[in-house]
């Protein structure tokens, strides 16, 4: 199948339509799989592409992303035949921006895909189209379709595409950027359950080589003149009956900008509140911000080491890519997949005494994520109404904070209150005195999940917890996650009755191995009595 186009309208994917000779993987469970990418130039998404190996089936399901993980077109693949290249086109070609990062995926029932580990470890480029090697290869568990965010350091080429319409000669520059015209999506029913396990191949040299398409302009694109040409052919049509996007589709957050307000200049004298640690749990009166008016900014991206942003409100979530960065005494009520983000590769980042959830209407994923092994210090913050993770993080000292009204957006939300994954570094995490409710029977108050790597040096100590599936993950190794975890140590925590019985919907606590190296399991206790929780 190929979208049609006007003569003067041009054709571009990331691969070209050979056969993919990278190995099968047969995993044998739902998967999202998809790929990060840009182009230099406007234009628009006529439809999704995927490699087919020998022996999927089952109905297929493509989906065009924004940065913040918002669904701008979806369409179901029909007429698929056994093995190689399969197309779908959306019903209306979705425009996207020059420099604004997009994700194309394709959900699987079946789990069977073709993936070559490294084909990101250098940036993909094919005419006016790259796909960055910096998290790339993005996949994602659940029975329905959802925003696949996680990507393995592998660098795992999962051979989706995109048919890309443009422009070949750009025009005078527009006085205004144009209005896109509102893609009919179909809307998403749920979001799945973080992934189990991460998965892997065996090594390929890279299949294929980059489609044949004009090259890369030496000078700065500008606005094509007009929209490029929709596709003229009869396209596939959305898996469901679609709903009229709410807005305008906007440029993602994502593109390099500069920060969107000037942020204070550190000084000598730190303005850190001086008071002493709590003597009993973090609650609402005693964490947030300390201020009752703000500075109200956009939020978005920053780029400036030791940047402080002190007393004021976002419309839009930070999204840091420098080091020792402060964030204080801020309000940030927010949708989309991050309250605040450390970027992989950089470190020291600091949150303390702000309001960081969603207004319960959109849905915000993950309070603070930390997306790298950088230290990160969250302290005396109020964190609710989040749908996946209040906080997200694999290194530094989360202390004092009040986590509480998590809030399954969708069925399948995770909905943890703080949340690692595991990792190979070497590095260490403190979750100290912190009060976390979970009102939902999904999943935890804490989960330590080896699915990227073992879990090692972490101390849960003094926490409050309660509610979630079981209110703690211990991080020992099961058959999906086989890293075995060492110096593990949970102690001196406070198991509460006031959302289940059980503290969980299911017990206390899951997965801790004792008999693990340097694992301790010590003092942990019932609010009410004081008799012992054992480790299992």
């Amino acid at each position: 199948m190929r979208a049609q186009t006007a003569p003067d309208t041009l054709q571009a994917s990331l691969w070209n339509k050979g056969p993919v000779t990278a190995p099968r993987r047969a995993e044998r469970i739902p998967l999202e799989l998809g790929v990060r990418f840009t182009a230099d130039r406007n234009g628009e998404i006529a439809g999704i592409r995927f490699y087919k190996p020998r022996g999927e089936r089952g109905t297929h399901v493509g989906t065009l992303w924004d940065a913040r993980g918002r669904a701008l077109a979806r369409v179901r693949f029909s007429g698929e035949t056994r093995e190689g290249w399969q197309t779908a086109l959306f019903g209306t070609p979705v425009p996207v921006w020059a420099g604004a990062v997009y994700t194309a995926s394709y959900h699987t029932r079946h789990g069977t895909y073709v993936a070559q580990r490294g084909g990101f470890s250098q940036p993909v480029v094919s005419g006016p189209l790259s796909a960055p090697s910096d998290r790339n290869g993005v996949f994602a568990y659940g029975k329905r379709s959802r925003f696949p965010s996680y990507a393995n350091p592998a660098k795992f080429n999962y051979f989706t595409d995109v048919i890309f319409n443009y422009r070949p000669s750009p025009g005078p520059t527009p006085t205004g950027k144009p209005t896109p015209t509102p893609t009919v999506t179909a809307t998403p029913t749920t979001t799945p359950t973080r992934p189990t396990s991460t998965p892997t191949t065996t090594p390929t040299k890279p299949t294929g080589t980059p489609t044949t398409t004009p090259t890369r302009p030496t000078t700065t694109p500008t606005q094509p003149t007009s929209t490029p040409t929709k596709p003229t052919s009869t396209p596939t049509r959305p898996t469901s009956t679609p709903t009229r996007p709410t807005s305008t589709p906007t440029k993602p957050t994502s593109t390099p900008t500069k920060p969107t307000s000037t942020p204070t200049k550190p000084t000598s004298t730190p303005t850190k509140p001086t008071d002493p640690p709590m003597a009993g749990f973090p609650n609402e009166g005693n964490t947030g911000p300390t201020i009752s008016t703000f500075k109200k900014i956009k939020g978005g991206e920053v780029k400036q080491d030791g940047a402080v942003f002190d007393g004021v409100e976002v419309s839009e979530g930070f999204d840091i890519w420098a080091d020792n960065v402060t964030i204080r005494n801020c309000k940030i009520i927010v949708s989309g997949y991050w309250g605040i983000q450390l970027r992989a590769g950089h470190t020291n980042l600091t949150v303390e005494n702000c309001e960081i959830g969603s207004n319960k209407k959109t849905k915000l994923d993950i309070g603070i994520w930390n997306d790298g092994t950088g230290d990160m210090t969250v302290r005396r913050n109020n964190i609710h109404t989040t749908s996946n993770a209040a906080i997200m993080a694999k290194s530094g000292l989360i202390e004092d904070n009040y986590i509480h009204d998590m809030w399954q957006a969708n069925p399948g939300d995770h909905t943890d209150g703080i949340q690692t994954n595991g990792n190979k570094e070497k590095n260490k995490l403190v979750i100290r005195h912190n009060a976390i409710i979970n009102p939902e029977n999904q999943t935890s108050a804490i989960i330590l999940s080896p699915v990227f790597g073992p879990i090692h040096d972490v101390e849960v100590t003094g926490n409050l917890l309660a509610g979630g599936g079981y209110c703690i993950y211990g991080g020992a190794k099961h058959i999906e996650h086989p890293f075995s975890p060492y110096n593990v140590v949970i102690k001196d925590n406070v198991f509460s009755r006031q959302v289940f019985s059980k503290c969980g919907y299911y017990g206390p606590m899951a997965h801790f191995d004792s008999k693990a190296e340097g694992n301790l399991w010590s003092n942990n206790r019932w609010e009410d009595g004081g008799q012992a929780v054992g480790p299992g």
